[in-house]
């Protein structure tokens, strides 16, 4: 028994690349258009005439961008599966059609070239992503990983792994006082107290108080 087909609606302003969609699909055994538009006004109409559609949404329509009209269409049939479709492959353009409802963002390039694996890589699975959407994705992830990595090694508590006697040093030394007056106010040597600073230098792996004090601003700022 022949399965039957799954009715596609294409919402694209370039009617090249719309009409190269509706070719691709129709030659297909397991999809059929029954709708391609050019703006959302006429589209909405035909949604509202079926119970479940996989719908391919231009991101930009004649310039207007149509993320707030992801839920509109949810809201028509919330089991309607809504696919992105657009040039623009930044992060935050794709995170704002997910956020929005979208099940799924491809980039037209990727569609051209493999646009019936992403169809059926959508009925599979709850979300569809392209390559290059999904690559844009995980460059983001990794860049904030970083970002949190560098942040977390510069916020770090420079005295962490110092001992108690060297940590008492290094507050003297950040007050701007001289070694004869650290050595005063915590009752030990100056020489103890140069071996304590040649120490926290390694520990800290700086070579001078001026390091050491720029580190301590940095800190301070951040």
């Amino acid at each position: 028994m022949n399965r039957e087909k799954a009715n596609i609606i294409i919402i694209e302003d370039e009617p090249l690349l719309r009409h190269s969609f509706v070719s691709v699909i129709n030659q297909s055994s397991n999809y059929v258009v029954v709708g391609e538009y050019e703006n959302l006004k006429d589209a909405i109409k035909r949604i509202h005439q079926f119970n479940n559609l996989t719908i391919l949404l231009d991101v930009h329509l004649h310039g207007l961008k149509t993320v707030d009209s992801i839920n509109q269409i949810k809201r028509i049939n919330p089991y309607n599966k809504i696919i992105m479709l657009s040039s623009d492959s930044s992060y935050q353009t794709i995170v704002d059609c997910i956020r929005n409802g979208a099940d799924g963002y491809l980039v037209k390039e990727d569609a051209v070239l493999a646009l019936g694996s992403f169809l059926n890589q959508s009925m599979q699975h709850d979300y569809v992503l392209s390559p290059t959407a999904a690559n844009s994705m995980c460059n983001f992830v990794q860049s904030m990983s970083f970002t949190h990595a560098y942040h977390a090694e510069a916020t770090k508590d420079p005295t962490a792994d110092l001992t108690t006697a060297q940590k008492l040093v290094y507050r003297e030394l950040v007050r701007g006082k001289s070694y004869q007056a650290i050595a005063e106010n915590l009752g030990i040597s100056r020489n103890t107290v140069g071996q304590h600073v040649q120490r926290i230098y390694k520990a800290l792996e700086i070579n001078s108080r001026a390091e050491l004090m720029a580190g301590t601003n940095q800190l301070q700022e951040n």
